[in-house]
């Protein structure tokens, strides 16, 4: 999906994202980096329909994303804190029902094994670790087959043993899909993955 922030604004208290003018092609891996309050989560949650610009007009595939609801974006968020349903197993997480229906056993668990949790599938949050939370929702977002995958520091609590094999697994598997990422990081590692790379700072982009 082709991304295009054309003179983009959004104020949210005291602090204002852009004017953003940035295209983000099809297939693209782009990744945002930048300090804390930088506006890079505000302008994943632009693209993911969570907020609505002040100014300016967000495309997606060329049309005007304002009237389409996130549900309609096919778009995946890994947010920042693990967002797991509590009284679901890991693999009924991962499985839950997707809009083109139910997701077979077989594709659920190649995702667990992509991401090394394959022995949890039994297990609900409240007995996972923060890191094992994290893989299962990096699974549940590659098996919802979104157009746009948006991470919001997706590795952060993973084992730096481990962060560099699942990383490029899935930027092997966004790039195989076409899928267009947007990967908010603060780890300097990160930045190896991307296609491009976009500093902010201040809610613009750095030169």
């Amino acid at each position: 999906m082709d991304i295009h922030f054309d003179g983009v604004r959004k104020r949210r208290g005291a602090f204002e994202l852009g004017p953003l003018d940035l295209r983000v092609a099809s297939g693209e891996y782009l990744v945002l980096v930048g300090p804390n309050g930088a506006g890079k989560t505000t302008l994943l949650y632009l693209v993911a329909g969570f907020l609505s610009p002040d100014a300016g007009r967000l495309r997606l595939d060329g049309e005007d994303a304002g009237p389409k609801p996130p549900e309609a974006r096919e778009a995946a968020f890994v947010f920042a804190e693990p967002m797991l349903f509590p009284h679901l197993t890991v693999a009924e997480n991962v499985g839950f029902p997707r809009r083109h229906g139910s997701v077979p056993g077989e594709e659920i668990d190649a995702a667990l094994d992509l991401l090394g949790i394959r022995s949890l599938a039994g297990r609900r949050p409240g007995q996972l670790s923060t890191g094992q939370s994290r893989r299962a929702e990096i699974a549940r977002a590659l098996v919802s087959r979104p157009r746009v995958l948006l991470l919001d520091e997706p590795y952060a609590s993973i084992d730096v043993a481990d962060r560099g094999a699942i990383a490029s697994s899935v930027r092997a598997i966004a790039a195989e899909r076409g899928i267009t990422v947007l990967h908010v990081s603060h780890q300097e590692e990160s930045v190896a993955l991307g296609d491009a790379v976009v500093r902010l700072r201040g809610g613009r982009i750095e030169a």
